[in-house]
């Protein structure tokens, strides 16, 4: 089974069907949780916020969790976004087996920004 932690977040899956029938699935940046988990990355990159400073902030922009059928978008915790902030699946990596191989999606920050926030958490 291929792991994406991430796609539930701040991605959004679509399907299709090819010319021959047979289902396809893409998975695309969600236009308005992707800028906010980039912008999770970048301020607790930049060394000043807290996670939990950064929770407030991304809560007083307004990202919430998804709705389900069985509950509906509520506040996003401190443990999300510690999980995220650690997720490399924002890089466009996904796992299959234990092993990392490039995903299909687009990521959402640098190798470079990862690698920062890495090492201050």
């Amino acid at each position: 089974m291929i792991t994406n932690e991430g796609s539930q977040f701040s991605y959004t899956t679509s399907r299709g069907l090819t010319r021959e029938g047979r289902e396809i699935r893409s998975v695309e940046v969600d236009p308005e949780r992707g800028p906010l988990v980039q912008l999770a990355f970048e301020l607790y990159a930049g060394g000043n916020l807290t996670i939990r400073e950064i929770v407030d902030e991304l809560t007083n922009r307004g990202l919430t969790t998804r709705p389900t059928l069985s509950r509906p978008a509520g506040p996003i915790s401190h443990t999300k976004v510690a999980a995220l902030l650690k997720d490399r699946y924002y890089l466009g990596r996904v796992k299959y087996k234990g092993d990392e191989f490039p995903g299909r999606h687009t990521p959402l920050i640098s190798e470079e920004l990862f690698e920062r926030v890495q090492l201050l958490l």
